[in-house]
């Protein structure tokens, strides 16, 4: 049969108080029986080497009635086995047993001077027997058992048995409660691990404790949490694996067609030449222009399905952010403002630093549909460079702040949704970061975080 844990914490606490109840007790025991032994002993020698005494003195030294009396009297107690008077060559004089008158005692006590103690056997059981020597040479034998100890032994071993039942099975319960008790967190985390082991990653234990099993918590609680985000990383993989895929193949097929296309605008706009009316003439450039977008949208997806190591250069950030404000088309309503004098020179990929400013400051001229501001700050912070984009526009609701940079979410009647998605790679590959704050109805504030320099990577100047 399998026990539980608060079983065998219960039944190792019982044996434990079994074992040190049971040596207490043997060492108590022990005890009481020396000390009654003992005090039996001297008791039974004082009032032998009184009667031992008293049964010859001068007055009833010849009176064997009297002798016969005080043997029969010293040897009623139901813990004597007998009382003998002793001639000095070993004849029992008187005895409490009849039968034993006239019998002789081979042994060295009958000559002692003093009172002796000796043990001995009677009819099978072990005794203590006390000998005394009397006025007229002869000696005073009183043998007893050790029946009234034995009694109180047998007391003492009983009420040992039934305090130490109590005792045990008090305390055996209580430590079954108690351990129960605190293993009640165990248990719940053992759930909860069932619970991750199915697929549910969102479970917590909120156990509040100070002691180890709050640590323990608080550790399941930190690798549910750890386990929960390594799995939306591994589906965002997956997704994104699976897009990059899709994207690649997608590129390639679809960017035939565009040149062939492009092409085939071109050479019709040729062959018409300058006849053409201006509706004709206006239909060509919103061709041109429809084909440029989808050629961009193909760049996004074949960068989104690349992953490309930035080559870093000397990059002056000052004109590379003025060279990409100048490319935008920006409406009369949006003014752009830019505080920084000369910001830090930075080891960074020219190219991608242009795609990820171009990409944050286009955003932010189509977030002002109304008109507005765009500022564009620099600032070094110790060894890192800040750029951010600041628009007045429509701003960004906070139940989308979280799916800004996923792949293919987009709020634009236009494009794709892989614009922000490929800046933050961009800006990763370098090291950096992306940080956005917004506020609907007050504008949004994309900051880019560079390092300034990088550490074991070549840098062309």
């Amino acid at each position: 049969m399998r026990l539980s844990f608060p079983s065998k914490v219960s039944l190792i606490v019982a044996l434990l108080l079994l074992l040190s109840i049971f040596a207490y007790a043997s060492v108590s025991i022990a005890s009481e029986i020396k000390k009654r032994t003992e005090d039996m002993i001297d008791e039974r020698k004082s009032l032998n080497e009184l009667v031992a005494y008293s049964i010859e003195c001068a007055e009833y030294q010849t009176m064997t009635w009297y002798k016969k009396y005080v043997v029969r009297e010293v040897a009623k107690p139901e813990d004597v086995v007998y009382c003998r008077l002793v001639m000095s060559n070993g004849e029992i004089f008187i005895s409490s047993i009849k039968e034993e008158q006239g019998m002789f005692i081979l042994d060295q006590a009958i000559a002692t001077n003093e009172t002796v103690v000796k043990r001995d056997v009677f009819n099978g059981e072990r005794i203590f027997v006390i000998v005394s020597p009397t006025i007229r040479d002869h000696t005073l034998w009183l043998g007893f058992s050790l029946i009234k100890v034995n009694e109180t032994v047998r007391i003492m071993v009983i009420n040992t048995l039934v305090t130490t039942v109590i005792i045990v099975t008090v305390c055996t319960l209580i430590s079954y409660f108690v351990v129960s008790h605190f293993l009640s967190p165990i248990k719940k985390l053992k759930g909860l691990c069932d619970d991750i082991s199915q697929g549910n990653f969102n479970v917590r234990s909120n156990i509040q404790s100070k002691d180890e099993i709050g640590v323990l918590s608080n550790t399941f609680d930190d690798m549910a949490g750890k386990l929960e985000a390594m799995r939306e990383e591994i589906r965002r993989s997956e997704r994104l694996s699976a897009i990059g895929q899709l994207a690649t193949m997608v590129g390639h097929d679809l960017r035939n067609p565009l040149t062939s296309i492009q092409n085939a605008n071109y050479y019709v706009k040729m062959k018409l030449g300058a006849s053409t009316d201006e509706k004709v003439k206006k239909m060509f450039s919103i061709v041109n222009k429809e084909i440029s977008y989808a050629n961009r949208l193909i760049s996004d997806l074949l960068d989104f399905s690349t992953v490309k190591q930035p080559k870093l250069a000397k990059v002056n950030l000052a004109s590379s952010i003025r060279d990409v404000l100048a490319q935008l088309d920006v409406p009369e309503n949006v003014k752009i403002v830019t505080e920084f004098s000369e910001p830090p020179t930075i080891e960074a990929d020219p190219d991608h630093l242009r795609r990820v400013f171009l990409n944050i400051a286009l955003n932010g001229v189509q977030a002002m549909p109304n008109g507005g501001e765009l500022t564009v700050s620099v600032k070094k912070v110790e060894d890192f460079v800040e750029v951010t984009f600041t628009d007045t526009g429509v701003g960004i609701p906070e139940e989308d702040m979280g799916k800004l940079f996923t792949p293919l979410f987009t709020t634009k009647s236009k494009g794709v949704g892989l614009g922000l998605c490929i800046c933050k790679n961009l800006v990763e590959a370098h090291g950096g970061k992306i940080h956005v704050t917004s506020k609907v109805g007050a504008g949004s504030s994309f900051t880019v975080k560079l390092p300034i320099h990088h550490q074991n990577k070549e840098v062309k100047s």
